[in-house]
């Protein structure tokens, strides 16, 4: 989970129109700027007046016809539609992307509702695509424009990655109606002359591809290929990933250089390859079937395929199946089997605590876990993050042996609960599934990808040791309490570092430690993990 989530502001929702401009000082039904005794549209002395922006007011990219016709302070009246609200909205949402990257916006493509299921489907395939890829698509459209990438305005940036996703990924779309698309967008939406520079390059990005040509069976690097979910390799009509070995690695794959040098550093270029594939992946979904009776879920037996870990199911059937199952009961969940291996790991381990604490709970996976493996225990739960704790609070409303609680109230709630009067904390078992990288889980959280840096590495680990040392403060003096340590990352720095950390500077000492690479694609697919058991020396 990302170390924090920033709050939007309320119109930063790229499905909406943006606000009207307001107007500056200018009467009703007068044009801005004018002066007395001119008509609208005469400069003074009655000549007329030149359209547009005085050049001296320009800037340089407006100068240069690459930036918009307006200055750039100024407020659009809202996106005008092409009769394609599906595409519209994919071309919003990038927007708003682009101009927050490498911080994207963890907030799902939220469609209109006059937006039919075919059309809906494709929308989220391509906004799907294009965030998965965008380092990847950059370089393409890069390698087909005269000018920088980066010093496009950011509307036309989206719309160039909304086109080259459909014909590079999305091998099922005619080109004709990703570029028509493009370009009548670009054409109402931008400026004078936008339209035919999308038409120019997305045609010679189309032109880079022929999906009737058979893909290479395996990726290998190469300057011409780029990798696909299914380990194949699509074969490019010219040779425009870079030249650099490492630097190609993460285009083709579309990770930063920061994260490739670090992959690449601690287990070559093989290893750094073969890792990140499995970022492009398709997840499937997986579901936690450990806590329900199978006559209750027998009606969707045909729906479920066989998972090699214990209590998983991968689901198959539709979006509606997969919603009707999830009411039947509530001991069945979505869940990776990555998710689940802390939790299992330590019931396998024989714990039998009556009072644990989740306190980095998210919206509440690993608490139902918890409730559903020790039956006997009280759960306090809880996270620093406002809106999911709201979430926890309606997820577990109605459950008796669970308290949600405040954040900065978990020592309290701690020291009144069933070993109240003990030395030191209480619980029997502190669970802190930290905010981490998230590189162990790439393939459903691809904008994590662009966060990772040297700075944010270390903001994560202080904040990690900051939440270790208050899960400590919490563990009972019991030789049976354990702290369990987890991340869905696969970095050193924030699983095993961050273990001996603790039993350095703490006094804990190792109990149990388990480490899992996120798996390739297939029936076998699970997330990347990593759990640390620890406890008080002895």
């Amino acid at each position: 989970m990302p170390p924090s989530d920033r709050r939007p502001s309320r119109d930063s929702d790229p499905t909406k129109p943006a606000r009207p401009a307001k107007p500056t000082g200018a009467k009703p039904g007068s044009t801005p700027g004018a002066r007395p005794g001119n008509r609208p549209g005469t400069a003074p002395g009655g000549k007329p007046a030149r359209k547009g922006i005085p050049r001296s007011q320009k800037t340089n990219a407006q100068r240069r016809g690459n930036g918009p016709a307006q200055p750039a302070h100024a407020e659009r009246s809202g996106p005008t539609g092409t009769g394609d609200p599906g595409r519209d909205t994919v071309v919003l949402f990038l927007n708003h992307q682009v101009r927050r990257y490498p911080l994207l916006d963890l907030k799902p493509l939220r469609l209109p509702p006059e937006v039919m299921q075919r059309d809906a489907s494709l929308a989220h395939a391509i906004a799907d695509a294009a965030v998965a890829r965008l380092l990847t698509l950059r370089c393409l459209i890069q390698s087909r424009l005269d000018q920088g990438f980066d010093g496009l305005e950011a509307p036309l940036r989206a719309t160039l990655l909304c086109g080259a996703a459909q014909l590079i990924l999305l091998d099922r779309v005619p080109a004709y109606a990703a570029i028509d698309h493009c370009v009548q967008w670009a054409k109402v939406n931008i400026r004078r002359g936008a339209g035919n520079l999308t038409n120019a390059v997305l045609r010679k990005i189309a032109a880079l591809v022929d999906h009737a040509t058979p893909r290479r069976p395996a990726w290998t690097n190469r300057r011409d290929e780029l990798p696909m979910a299914d380990g194949t390799a699509l074969v490019l009509r010219d040779t425009v990933l870079p030249e650099d070995e490492v630097e190609r690695l993460g285009v083709a794959t579309s990770h930063t250089r920061a994260l490739i040098k670090a992959w690449v550093e601690r287990m070559g270029v093989p290893g750094a390859m073969a890792l990140a594939a499995r970022s492009l992946v398709e997840p499937p979904v997986t579901l936690n079937v450990a806590h329900v009776d199978a006559d209750a879920i027998a009606a969707f037996v045909e729906d479920f395929r066989p998972h090699p870990e214990n209590g998983c199911r991968l689901f198959v059937g539709t979006r509606e199946s997969l919603t009707d199952l999830l009411g039947v009961s509530p001991a069945v969940w979505v869940q990776d089997a990555g998710s689940q291996r802390p939790v299992r790991t330590l019931a396998e381990m024989g714990l039998k605590p009556s009072l644990i604490v989740d306190a980095c709970a998210g919206q509440g996976t690993k608490t139902r876990q918890l409730t559903m493996t020790f039956p006997d225990a009280k759960v306090i739960t809880t996270d620093a993050d406002d809106r999911r704790r709201l979430i926890l609070r309606d997820v577990f409303r109605d459950a008796r042996r669970v308290s949600v609680v405040a954040f900065d109230g978990l020592e309290e709630a701690v020291a009144s609960g069933p070993a109240r009067g003990k030395s030191r904390g209480g619980a029997d078992l502190v669970l802190l599934d930290v905010p981490c990288s998230n590189t162990g889980v790439l393939a459903r959280r691809p904008e994590a990808k662009y966060r990772f840096g040297d700075i944010s590495m270390k903001e994560l680990i202080d904040l990690q040791q900051r939440i270790i040392r208050r899960g400590a403060e919490l563990l009972s003096a019991d030789k049976d309490a354990v702290l369990a340590y987890s991340t869905c990352s696969i970095e050193p720095a924030e699983n095993q570092d961050q273990a001996r950390w603790a039993c350095a500077e703490l006094g804990l000492e190792l109990v149990a430690e388990h480490a899992h690479m996120p798996s390739a694609a297939g029936q076998a697919y699970s997330d990347g993990s990593y759990l640390a058991v620890l406890r008080r020396k002895r």
